[in-house]
């Protein structure tokens, strides 16, 4: 019989630990969603009139993003006109686009024949919420 008295060894709560960590290995990991591009439906028209300026190639700034984005041809067309549009800018903003779905235009034509000198990039703001 083993004394009452016996001690655990040092080292025990870290097999301990190990082993709960490596349960968790079976278990499959939450797929981001916002690396993989996917297309986003209801805007086919948008992407394809936004794949007809990039073969143009004449847009030397390009703002690229979501619904703040495209708020420039809304309540932000005033300026746009003023300080954008003389520099013959393009402006490539869906509402509700996600980083996936930008990704996506970008795999296809959205970018195709453009070089521009500078692009203003906003994505990320509608991943932060639910996927729905």
């Amino acid at each position: 019989m083993a004394p009452l008295n016996m001690k655990i060894p040092s080292f025990a709560p870290f097999v301990a630990i190990l082993a709960l960590a490596s349960l968790s290995l079976g278990q499959n990991a939450t797929k981001n969603l916002a690396i993989t591009p996917a297309p986003h439906p209801g805007t086919e028209k948008a992407h394809e009139r936004f794949n007809e300026v990039s073969k143009l190639g004449e847009a030397p700034l390009v703002f690229l993003g979501d619904s703040i984005t495209a708020g420039w041809n809304g309540k932000g067309k005033e300026a746009w006109d003023k300080y954008w549009a003389p520099l013959n800018a393009a402006n490539f903003g869906i509402g509700g686009d996600r980083t996936e779905h930008i990704l996506w235009r970008l795999q296809h034509g959205n970018y195709d024949g453009l070089k521009p000198k500078l692009t203003v990039l906003m994505i990320g703001t509608n991943n932060t919420g639910h996927q729905g």
